[in-house]
């Protein structure tokens, strides 16, 4: 293999290929450190692919993995040619990254190791065909139209109840995803698309509580590990402000949750790895949104392995597969959240506080990505997110692990380059749980 790097430590056993590597946020390294040491926990040797090996994310990684390989496994060239140098592989493939999952689902299936089926993989990726297998399966979805022109869009309005959804067929983190009242809105709804002259989907809004259910398949059954409140912006606006687990909700409506991503999975012929599957309860029933082969952003793979004790959650699929021992994670009894920033736009002049909440004991994880001298933008899509507060409290806690996140969110005070200062939660949330509204279909 070329553009290789090999760490001294020694493996036994079996090996993960892990494809892709971590993007360049905080948490998705986070993530993809967790799913190379819990591999290293079980005796695997662990090679991880990168597109680019000279970036923090590709150094982070190489300092714990056994072998980093510069590749891009997406690029179907690249990866036949890794393919003919790596020969005989006895061991997993994973991937942690939603761009991967169809990478990891091909090298899985030319290898002959556990994986889920690449059509399975591309019906979850294609968000209209996601919505098609689960009506069929009888699972109730928003109306959707795949389009390729403003007209056709404008058609489906004509027949359909608005409000409705603007969004790619296969993006993440809500980037293009537009809400629109009327036809007036879809030429910007249409400029927003991260490919404008490509296709694109239409689809009927969904109003009501918004959720996602996280777990892992185990004997190629999905495990349900916990259901996570989502918290959005809200007014048109789709960028999450934080995750809450557990979800605060009835039993008999997470059992219901549970019981139709279960259903869901199943229609879609998914059988390996993790997922993180979104949906809404509206007016009483479950509606769902979109199916991940991957842990939920927003540090959600931190909260849900932090809730149940003794939880690996990378690590328990890799020992299912392998038919490995692995601990059985403790029953949910803790409580987390994650609080996202939310700053007024402008230019940044100072940050004080910070320090004070990396040092604070109920803090899991935080990041801060922005600093004197940076641009803030407008908080549109998770990719205009700048940082944020990880919080994990003790079983019988009288606190509220929601409460605790957005008050050390809050005790971070912004300087702006005009002399104004506001709080972490500056730009958007008044003070109290109450006010923060949660949307529709995104």
């Amino acid at each position: 293999m070329t553009n290789s790097s090999e760490n001294s430590r020694a493996s036994a056993g079996r090996e993960l290929l892990l494809v892709g590597g971590a993007g360049p946020s905080p948490l998705s390294i986070d993530a993809c450190l967790r799913a190379v040491t819990q591999a290293q926990d079980l005796g695997l040797r662990v090679t991880v692919t990168v597109a680019a090996a000279d970036t923090p994310e590709g150094r982070a990684v190489a300092e714990v993995a056994d072998v980093v390989v510069e590749t891009d496994l997406t690029d179907t060239a690249q990866r036949e040619r890794f393919l003919a140098e790596l020969g005989d592989f006895d061991g997993l493939v994973f991937g942690v990254r939603d761009a991967m999952q169809l990478a990891v689902a091909e090298v899985a299936a030319a290898l002959g190791v556990p994986g889920n089926p690449v059509d399975a993989v591309r019906r979850a990726v294609y968000k209209d065909l996601c919505r098609s297998a689960l009506s069929d399966a009888g699972l109730r979805q928003p109306e959707v139209l795949r389009c390729s022109s403003a007209g056709e869009a404008l058609l489906f309005l004509e027949r359909t109840e608005g409000p409705w959804i603007v969004k790619p067929r296969n993006a993440a983190g809500c980037v293009g995803v537009t809400r629109v009242t009327g036809s007036a809105e879809i030429p910007g709804a249409l400029a927003a698309l991260p490919d404008p002259a490509g296709e694109f989907l239409v689809e009927t809004y969904v109003d009501g509580a918004e959720f996602s259910v996280e777990g892992c398949f185990l004997g190629g059954e999905p495990v349900v590990l916990a259901c996570t409140a989502k918290r959005t912006v809200g007014d048109g606006r789709f960028g999450e402000v934080g995750h809450v687990i557990p979800a605060g909700l009835p039993l008999d409506d997470e059992a219901r949750l549970a019981a139709e991503v279960t259903r869901a999975l199943k229609a879609l012929g998914l059988r390996y790895g993790v997922f993180h599957v979104e949906g809404w309860i509206d007016a009483g029933e479950v509606v769902l949104g979109e199916v991940h082969t991957r842990v939920g952003g927003g540090w959600i793979h931190s909260l849900v392995e932090y809730v149940r004790p003794g939880l690996a959650l990378f690590g328990a699929v890799y020992a299912d597969a392998l038919g490995l021992p692995a601990p059985q994670p403790a029953d949910l009894r803790r409580t987390a959240a994650a609080a996202f920033f939310t700053l007024r736009p402008g230019v940044l002049a100072a940050v004080d506080g910070w320090a004070q909440v990396l040092a604070d004991p109920r803090v899991q994880n935080a990041e801060l990505t922005v600093g004197p001298g940076d641009r803030i933008t407008p908080y549109i899509t998770s990719l205009d997110r700048v940082g944020a507060v990880v919080v994990g409290l003790p079983e019988g806690s009288d606190e509220s692990a929601e409460d605790v996140a957005r008050r050390l969110c809050r005790s971070v005070v912004f300087t702006m380059a005009d002399g104004s200062r506001n709080d972490g939660l500056g730009d958007l949330l008044p003070v109290g749980p109450s006010a923060v509204k949660v949307t529709g279909s995104a």
